[in-house]
């Protein structure tokens, strides 16, 4: 468990050893939602607030980089290396 985000009302969480699709977790005070990354869905019939939703989605490239760092084999978004040719 790695907390990546924190607020007032509640953190963002990323788990090493979870299960696929990519997906970040939500803790509040007494409770706990899994959102589906990159679309910010939460997953398993759960809502969330806007301020949450809006929260995820500024900090999105964030949330995203450290899933991809913490989960190397199943990244989020495809990584490309682009060669230039020199003249």
């Amino acid at each position: 468990l790695m907390k990546i985000l924190n607020t007032k009302n509640f953190t963002i969480h990323i788990y090493s050893d979870d299960h696929p699709p990519p997906h970040c977790h939500v803790r509040f005070k007494d409770s706990e939602v899994s959102v589906d990354l990159p679309l910010i869905i939460p997953r398993y019939g759960a809502t969330i607030s806007k301020d949450v939703k809006d929260f995820i989605k500024q900090n999105l490239e964030e949330i995203c980089d450290e899933f991809d760092r913490m989960h190397p084999l199943r990244n989020l978004r495809t990584k490309t290396k682009t060669k230039t040719k020199t003249k």
